[in-house]
């Protein structure tokens, strides 16, 4: 599962600076996908971390904790004011999306991987096309690759809380950096970088 959180579009929202892409590697789909029937069920409002609070947050993260799943980062700091033409917020993106499924894939890299990415904040069509073809020419063990609208995919609503708590811990923002520390950083491969 791959979601980013930072849209390019967060000027207003002083505390998100960086585009972070989370990467998680997981072992039984199902299981994981079961996560989602702890999901509050609210008329017309799609879960996700942003608007869940506790003791919910809580239980849906530790349950996300306790799967057989290995978590990968990467994120860059935004500049909005020089990044304001599409070609340079792509790039960036594409620059931290291919180094964070590089780092997920080398995880275990005999292992077959099917690639789910959350749609994208900026278009990068034939972009995700040769990323695809390329993690497949270097020899890793890809079998399939799409992009999904998070909105309509049970995985990728349960990997938002993930992306969420990951961000959070990012920022440096006090609620995401205690339920990492408390239930996700068992699950963290590596340490947070730029």
């Amino acid at each position: 599962m791959v979601d980013e959180s930072n849209s390019f579009s967060s000027r207003s929202d002083g505390k998100r600076r960086n585009l972070t892409i989370v990467c998680t590697r997981v072992r039984d789909r199902k299981r994981y996908a079961d996560i989602q029937k702890l999901m509050s069920n609210k008329k017309r409002i799609r879960q996700k971390y942003s608007n869940t609070y506790e003791p919910e947050l809580s239980g849906i993260v530790e349950a996300i904790s306790e799967q057989d799943i290995v978590i990968v980062e990467r994120h860059s700091r935004i500049d909005l004011d020089s990044m304001s033409d599409t070609a340079s917020k792509r790039h960036l993106y594409m620059r931290l999306l291919t180094a964070s499924l590089t780092d997920a894939i080398m995880v275990d890299p005999g292992r077959q991987v099917d690639i789910i990415i959350d749609t994208p904040p900026i278009q990068s069509r034939v972009e995700m096309i040769e990323l695809a073809r390329s993690l497949q020419r270097d020899g890793r063990k890809v079998r399939w690759f799409e992009i999904r609208r998070s909105a309509s995919d049970r995985y990728l609503t349960v990997h938002d809380f993930e992306t969420g708590v990951v961000s959070d811990m990012v920022e440096g923002i006090p609620k995401g950096t205690v339920i990492f520390n408390e239930y996700i950083r068992k699950r963290f491969r590596g340490t947070i970088r730029e």
